[in-house]
């Protein structure tokens, strides 16, 4: 973010989930899911501002068979599905994670937080958060995509396809209407989230891999 810094704004993270969308949906479509969908997961080829974009970190993917569910529980506890956490699960996991990612690109902030690990699963196994942290000017339609995203209801959350065909992704206009980049205290709580992820990765990652799914 901070090559774009000056200009970062609604348009910009637009960009960015649309293109997380559309690899999601390649890995999806090859019975990939991927399972820890984060900020730290998401890579720039270069610095220049039409630079593509890659996913990273495979160490938690797996193949997966259509109409099977998985049941290991792992992930990063902000950005972890609430089924996940009950063990009961399909790809749709990692819709609910992008929907995470475009809420932290768009107001610097979890929607789901905590003074712990635990108080933050808590957070996420109830689902409830609002837009308080937003910016005024973010649009409705970048809201409606987050809500569809972070549905509780797993068979009224879209799948990749149909995230792809949400209006926020797909209309330039009302994306041209919001014309104010996200401010300066925004990028600073995204950057600070960034450092503070990154020094506390490997915990997240043994806790991920060692603890058994009832813990």
């Amino acid at each position: 973010l901070s090559r774009r810094a000056s200009s970062f704004g609604e348009k910009e993270a637009c960009e960015i989930i649309r293109k997380i969308v559309a690899a999601t949906r390649y890995l999806h479509d090859h019975n990939i899911v991927h399972r820890d969908l984060k900020l730290e997961n998401v890579l720039f080829t270069g610095k220049e501002d039409d630079s593509e974009l890659k996913l990273c970190d495979f160490g938690l993917s797996d193949h997966f068979k259509s109409g099977k569910h998985m049941h290991s529980t792992l992930g990063t506890p902000y950005y972890i599905a609430p089924e996940v956490l009950k063990g009961d699960y399909d790809q749709k996991c990692d819709c609910w994670s992008i929907g995470v990612i475009a809420y932290m690109l768009l107001s610097g902030t979890p929607p789901f937080a905590g003074t712990s690990n635990q108080e933050i699963m808590d957070s996420v196994k109830l689902g409830k958060f609002d837009f308080s942290a937003f910016e005024k000017g973010i649009s409705a339609q970048a809201k409606d995509f987050i809500r569809k995203c972070l549905s509780m209801d797993v068979d009224e959350r879209p799948e990749c396809d149909e995230l792809l065909r949400h209006p926020w992704l797909n209309s330039e206009e009302h994306l041209a209407a919001v014309s104010s980049p996200v401010n300066e205290l925004v990028l600073g709580n995204l950057v600070n989230f960034r450092k503070f992820s990154a020094l506390k990765r490997i915990a997240l990652e043994v806790v991920a891999f060692s603890l058994e799914p009832s813990q």
